[in-house]
């Protein structure tokens, strides 16, 4: 729940109040007492009117290009692994027609898994679509490096918190990144 909310009316009850707590009435309130009374009803009234972050809309706030940051996943045990590599490399863009595009690579400092020069690589892009109230985007794959993944629709949960977005695959398994400057 947020701040009640405060008209100049509730101000002038809550000076008034304040002012002739402990002294009958405003005019024998004195002006010291006047004054602390008129600051606090101030502050008071401005406690509620746009100090803290407002939260972006989702849509407005993915588009852009982000770099990663990490790929998680948090086992039950509570140990977080990084299935990539603690130094994964990627780029994701969003534009504001609906496009999207991804590429991701396993940290470049570890040993490759194979001699597949795709194994540890992974790109797609399509369109995107934004769910606000499910705080979701669902991203709908036209071109992929994994053929299989062609036609295929996959829903993301969305935070975003100032230049950092994380996209959840799973409840466990999320990625982090980082607005392109």
């Amino acid at each position: 729940m947020g701040p009640p909310s405060f008209t100049i009316t509730n101000l002038v009850v809550l000076v008034r109040e304040a002012a002739v707590r402990g002294t009958g009435t405003v005019a024998s309130a004195g002006p010291r007492r006047l004054a602390a009374a008129l600051a606090l009803g101030t502050m008071t009234l401005l406690a509620g009117c746009g100090t803290r972050e407002q939260p972006v809309a989702i849509a407005s706030g993915l588009v852009g290009t982000w770099t990663l940051v990490s790929v998680e996943e948090r086992q039950p045990s509570g140990e977080t692994v990084h299935w990539l590599g603690p130094k994964p490399l990627g780029l994701l863009t969003y534009d504001r027609a609906g496009n999207m595009a991804v590429q991701i690579m396993r940290d470049p400092s570890l040993p490759r898994p194979s001699a597949d020069p795709r194994d540890g690589y992974l790109a797609y892009f399509g369109r995107y679509e934004v769910r606000e109230k499910e705080a979701t985007v669902v991203h709908r794959i036209q071109g992929s490096t994994q053929p299989s993944e062609i036609g295929a629709e996959y829903t993301r949960s969305v935070q975003l918190s100032g230049d950092r977005l994380t996209l959840g695959l799973t409840p466990t398994r999320t990625l982090t990144w980082q607005r392109s400057k």
